[in-house]
């Protein structure tokens, strides 16, 4: 059994993200981690795709392809936009509780490791159908960002030799100007607090391809 380890010298974890309930294909992902040499996976969102689920679908979608992996090791978890859809919605934060804050943004450490987590929320432009209207969504987003500022701060997190921010959105400034409004709001109002807290990579999900981006193009200190 493999738990955190914040004086480990090294930390090697695995990502997987975008299944939308592909289960063979991520089962064959899974098949493909070397438990021996893997501290954590992290899910990036979207392992479900929109509907209504129980606690006992959710698991099977989003745990069973694991394995034996879901009981040797610890599964992180960052909420995509389909998990945030549905009428079982509420049922996501009982299959992967945090107890840092009342949402799905998080911090933790395994070794020289510091990570943070947050949730990008609905995608879709005309969010009011999935949440409660544009103001309620973007005021949970400006909550992450209060809540950011002190987490990042924090000497555990601030002491690490290594910062890396997780998110299914990725932060970037995307120049189609109709489908990408959150990507670029969010590199509009996180990026700039991310460069100043020493971020050092940041990994996304959502767009369904492979993207790359050294650090600078997009005002951004970390690739």
């Amino acid at each position: 059994m493999n738990t955190f380890d914040t004086s480990s010298p090294v930390c090697h974890f695995s990502v997987i993200n975008d299944i939308h309930l592909h289960t063979k294909d991520y089962t064959a992902l899974a098949r493909q981690i070397d438990s021996n040499d893997t501290g954590f996976i992290f899910l990036n969102g979207d392992i479900i795709s929109a509907n209504h689920y129980n606690i006992d679908s959710l698991a099977l979608f989003e745990i069973e392809p694991l394995a034996e992996y879901a009981h040797c090791m610890p599964v992180m978890f960052a909420r995509g936009n389909h998990e945030g859809r549905g009428n079982g919605i509420r049922n996501v934060a009982k299959i992967f509780p945090n107890d840092v804050s009342d949402g799905f943004y998080y911090t933790f450490r395994e070794g020289p490791v510091a990570f943070i987590v947050f949730d990008g929320g609905e995608t879709n432009a005309k969010r009011s159908r999935h949440y409660c209207g544009t103001e309620v969504y973007e005021q949970y987003m400006m909550e992450q960002i209060e809540w950011a500022r002190q987490a990042m701060n924090d000497s555990l997190f601030r002491s690490a030799p290594v910062k890396v921010c997780l998110a299914h959105v990725p932060m970037i400034d995307h120049p189609d100007q109709t489908e990408y409004h959150i990507q670029r709001w969010m590199h509009k109002h996180f990026v700039p607090m991310l460069n100043q807290s020493g971020i050092d990579l940041m990994i996304g999900a959502d767009l369904h391809e492979y993207m790359y981006f050294e650090r600078g193009p997009m005002q951004n200190d970390f690739p």
